[in-house]
């Protein structure tokens, strides 16, 4: 049985190690949020307006928007590119020499 955390998101090029998709996308909304706040209030303002009225709401939207951004990962279809995980720990089991390339 698969976790989330068995889902490779990033991985080494010629490596066995990789990041799990799920902390990915979490480190993802993360940088989004911390990008945000950097902004100055006008801005910030400016661009939540787009998402909702309710100023922390958006930015609590926002964050997890962008952490959706590569839920696709978790797929047979993605997975099954170049290699699986092998054994907890974050290590991978290339299938071929295309991930090499």
């Amino acid at each position: 049985m698969y976790t989330l955390y068995d889902f490779w998101g990033k991985a080494e090029r010629s490596g066995p190690r990789f990041h799990p998709a799920i902390l990915h996308m979490l480190d993802a909304g993360i940088v989004a949020s911390q990008l945000l706040a950097t902004m100055s209030a006008d801005f910030q303002e400016y661009f939540l307006k787009e998402f909702a009225d309710d100023i922390p709401y958006a930015h609590q939207l926002v964050k997890f928007l962008t952490s959706l951004h590569d839920l696709g990962k978790i797929s047979p279809g993605f997975q099954g590119k170049g290699c699986v995980p092998h054994a907890r720990g974050g290590e991978l089991q290339h299938r071929s020499s295309r991930m090499d390339r």
